[in-house]
């Protein structure tokens, strides 16, 4: 009996492959809660509001224990005030990625072609892998600089600086991406203006 021959399979074309995607996420834009956040803009407001919120909460915990880090208020000791801000922060981070993955699924499609979106992501993910190799190294020690009074090794202010810096430029993309992304949906067009300012109108009041 012949030997079955290998099926070889062409791969499809990248922009097929693109197209597929794409049309992935304009179908997760149109889900029914996507809609209706859409056409009730207090939600979306709300959704926002919550955002920007929970990251204030977020990066101000995170700052805060960089701050004792890099040496300021040395009189706190740092695995006390770690594990104060680490639970706040956890908290608000929990908040950050629901309220963010709603606000990413009202317009899929206009993130993902934002290449500053991409690099946000990709911040963030230096930032968690900063944080990962700060834990599993230097903050072993904590209860041996991190004490009261104690100079903080060079080479943790280094990783507290780092991570300063990159969580300043995910919150600067942040506020970009507020303006680049949801913000020209918002603003009505000149046939809807000219609608509007017709005489009889919603704003013809003279």
């Amino acid at each position: 009996m012949a030997a079955a021959r290998p099926q070889h399979f062409t791969p499809l074309p990248s922009h097929i492959d693109e197209r597929i995607s794409m049309s992935f996420w304009h179908s997760l834009t149109e889900l029914p809660i996507y809609d209706w956040a859409r056409q009730h803009q207090f939600v979306t407001a709300g959704i926002e509001g919550a955002h920007l919120a929970s990251s204030s909460v977020f990066f101000g915990s995170i700052i805060l224990l960089d701050l004792r880090v890099l040496g300021l208020c040395r009189q706190l000791i740092a695995s006390g005030l770690a594990r104060l801000t680490l639970r706040v922060g956890l908290i608000a981070f929990v908040l950050v990625v629901l309220t963010g993955l709603f606000m990413f699924g009202i317009a899929a499609p206009k993130w993902l072609n934002t290449p500053e979106f991409g690099v946000k992501m990709a911040l963030i993910a230096l930032a968690g892998i900063n944080a990962a190799i700060f834990h599993v190294t230097i903050w072993r020690s904590v209860d041996v600089w991190g004490a009261e009074g104690r100079p903080t090794p060079r080479i943790a202010q280094l990783f507290a600086l780092g991570s300063i810096a990159i969580w300043v430029t995910v919150i600067i993309l942040g506020r970009y991406l507020g303006y680049a992304v949801l913000l020209p949906s918002r603003i009505i067009s000149d046939e809807e203006l000219e609608f509007l300012m017709q005489p009889g109108g919603p704003l013809d009041v003279f």
